[in-house]
């Protein structure tokens, strides 16, 4: 239409021209900035993409607000590549719905990014299924309600005013979510459409932001790139390749169009899946860094308690999963909480007990800070899956479980003395091939066809297995870590799982060999030393 073309030659030019440390020059149009200008957005800056590993790393500095910049462009630079393919009809509505599902995919991330998300949640509320993806779809729909400061009209009329209907906000909260609203916590059929945003003509460009058929997505792409920049590790997928050379074909079995890469683009995605578990092992799951992240989800649990008490803040209220029956005062009620909810609020929790005696939150960022951290006992690895043969020892969970039963037997206390965190080292997609669903087009094919990948064209150095999961044991209670150490010895060699090796501690950040126990922290005089002033 005239006024849709009329607003595409208005933010033609783009207004702000922002200098990206992993990606260079970035261009943001009109309608991405109102989004980026917005204290709800703006609020990333405030939460550590990398979580706790910046106590372990000092490069990991960089947060949540950049990654979803990246993440935006990235996205706009994919749909618009496809885009020059004039039969798909991808439209300019269609990118910039993708563009602002990228700028808005991690809106709901809480204090210290997925610490909040598996560490501190289940501990507010075990039952309770919520994510941060929730979270984001209702902090998302929370900004197109507000009217940016000093402004008359709401980000959503302005999004009107781009040519956008309400049809797209759904299609921009389903990309979010990579699946339907409300299916997020249900095992959906990949192969099944549920979507009501676009037509199954569009499925595709539910491939773009979070990918749930092949984990194959440009958030992975930015935090693959981010996180191995921040922290001085090298990685080189090259996603400007990978674009050009990618097309959207119709696949029979799939009875689908998909985003086909051409076949010896395998070796690289290959390559970028195995970084990602390196990602794991190297940092986001490191045995220290997991250390310092249960430190700072037993800090933010007291920090919650005490904003609660204190001054009525309880983030549980905050903690709806999003659906269509989400009423409009329940998301204003949500989220003007959630959005205060920060890394900061450590800090906040500390000032408001100043005057108290002491403050928990405190002194358990002092032990962070002096190094005296959780000490890892052990850990077990799953053993191989038996055909045929059901085997407690062949899942995480359950070996979890025997644990702390064994360790309750001898009176050890869950969670004062110890915690059990299992760690998952995987390409994307847990025991699967992350490549089996994927479907590329042959070099010399005239027109070109959707085909999977055969044995001949995929490498024959893969792993024997695509998922790893370690059980670790942590000690709290220092006072009880050598007795621990012997109980959890005889429990599993009574159970044949071997103790497996873990990365060693970074040399530049040493646990202290003099680490008090949990009684010695609480004493008189160590609460003096450790207090927080």
């Amino acid at each position: 239409s005239f006024f849709l073309l009329d607003y595409f030659m208005a933010t033609c030019n783009p207004e702000k021209v922002i200098k990206d440390a992993v990606h260079g020059t970035i261009k943001l149009d009109r309608v991405l900035l109102k989004i980026i200008d917005t204290p709800q957005f703006q609020r990333l800056r405030y939460i550590k993409q990398m979580g706790g590993k910046y106590f372990v790393y000092p490069g990991a500095s960089h947060n949540r607000f950049e990654h979803s910049i990246g993440v935006c462009y990235l996205a706009g630079e994919f749909v618009k590549t496809l885009a020059k393919n004039r039969d798909l009809g991808i439209s300019e509505k269609d990118i910039l719905c993708v563009q602002i599902a990228g700028l808005c995919h991690d809106l709901g991330h809480g204090p210290f990014s997925h610490v909040f998300d598996s560490m501190v949640a289940p501990l507010l509320d075990p039952d309770n299924p919520w994510k941060h993806e929730d979270a984001s779809v209702l902090m998302f729909e929370y900004v197109i309600n507000k009217k940016p400061y000093g402004t008359d009209q709401s980000i959503r009329n302005e999004l009107y005013r781009a040519g956008l209907n309400e049809d797209d906000m759904l299609f921009i909260k389903e990309l979010i979510l990579g699946c339907p609203l409300g299916l997020q916590h249900s095992d959906t059929d990949p192969t099944k459409y549920n979507y009501k945003g676009r037509s199954k003509e569009k499925w595709f460009l539910y491939e773009i932001v979070s990918n749930k058929f092949t984990s194959i997505d440009v958030d992975k792409w930015d935090y693959f790139a981010r996180d191995c920049h921040g922290l001085g590790l090298s990685y080189d997928f090259d996603w400007k390749r990978y674009i050009s050379v990618c097309q959207v074909l119709y696949d029979s079995d799939l009875k689908r169009k998909t985003i086909c890469p051409k076949e010896k683009e395998a070796t690289s995605l290959y390559d970028m899946f195995h970084a990602r578990e390196m990602l794991h092992r190297k940092a986001l799951q490191h045995v220290t860094c997991v250390s310092i992240e249960l430190m700072i989800a037993d800090a933010l649990v007291s920090a919650c308690e005490v904003l609660k008490r204190e001054i009525g803040l309880d983030i549980k209220l905050a903690m709806i999963v999003a659906n269509d029956q989400v009423t409009d005062s329940q998301l204003e009620k949500a989220m003007s909480t959630y959005e205060l909810f920060t890394d900061t609020i450590l800090q906040t929790a500390i000032l408001i007990e100043s005057k108290k005696p002491e403050s928990e939150v405190g002194n358990i960022l002092n032990t962070i800070y002096g190094r005296h951290l959780y000490r890892l006992v052990g850990n077990v690895a799953e053993i191989p899956q038996i055909p045929q043969m059901s085997d407690w020892r062949c899942d995480a969970k359950k070996i979890k479980k025997t644990l702390i039963d064994y360790l309750a037997k001898h009176r050890f206390s869950h969670p004062d003395d110890y915690e059990v965190y299992v760690a998952t080292f995987d390409y994307g997609m847990k025991n699967r091939d992350p490549l089996d669903l994927l479907r590329t087009y042959r070099k010399h094919e005239d027109p070109p066809k959707a085909h999977p990948l055969t044995p001949e064209e995929t490498s024959r150095m893969l792993p024997r297995q695509f998922e790893e999961k370690r059980v670790r044991l942590y000690c709290k209670n220092l006072s009880k870590l050598e007795h621990m150490k012997r109980i959890f010895t005889i429990w599993s060699n009574e159970n044949s799982l071997s103790s497996t090796s873990e990365p060693n501690t970074p040399s530049s950040t040493p646990i202290k060999e003099d680490t008090p126990s949990r009684d010695q922290l609480t004493s008189p005089e160590t609460r003096r030393n450790l207090k927080f002033d």
